[in-house]
């Protein structure tokens, strides 16, 4: 029991040393134990310069984000501006395409509406009965007015698909 004692007594002693030890270092820092401040007198220009110069590097970096914030911003409008320029040429290209092509398919269409006013001419003279040796002219007619028909066929599938695609 006597041995328990003196341990005791040696456990509360080492204790109140670090307590002591603790407060000391308290009032040194002018802090509790929680590390609140006690006592504002306490506080020496080193704090305060301490202080300031956090409250500056917080301005910094205030003053940095609002600088990214702008650049963002700036590179946005930018970038739909282009985007806005890039769609205006192109829709400007569609419609000048788009032209051509129907004036192509109109000049095929008169070729076409011509070539078959001929045809017609030509099968009414034929059945009139002029010269029976013209069949080298009726192939000729026939083939052409065929050609023509197909590139007509051609342009005429080919603005289809362009007016799909606009």
């Amino acid at each position: 029991s006597s041995l328990k004692n003196k341990k005791n007594q040696s456990f509360k002693r080492r204790t109140r040393t670090k307590e002591r030890s603790q407060n000391t270092k308290e009032r040194a820092a002018g802090t509790d134990r929680n590390g609140n401040i006690r006592n504002y007198r306490t506080w020496s220009p080193l704090n305060n310069q301490k202080l300031m110069a956090e409250y500056e590097k917080y301005q910094e970096l205030q003053a940095k984000s609002q600088r990214m914030q702008e650049e963002y911003e700036r590179q946005l409008t930018a970038k739909s501006d282009s985007h806005k320029q890039a769609l205006r040429e192109q829709t400007e290209q569609y419609e000048t395409k788009l032209h051509e092509k129907t004036g192509q398919l109109e000049a095929a269409h008169d070729e076409m509406r011509q070539t078959m006013r001929i045809h017609e001419e030509t099968k009414e003279t034929n059945r009139g009965g002029r010269r029976q040796g013209d069949s080298g002219y009726k192939k000729y007619v026939r083939a052409e007015v065929e050609g023509r028909k197909g590139r007509n066929m051609r342009l005429t599938g080919e603005n289809r698909n362009h007016e799909k695609e606009v």
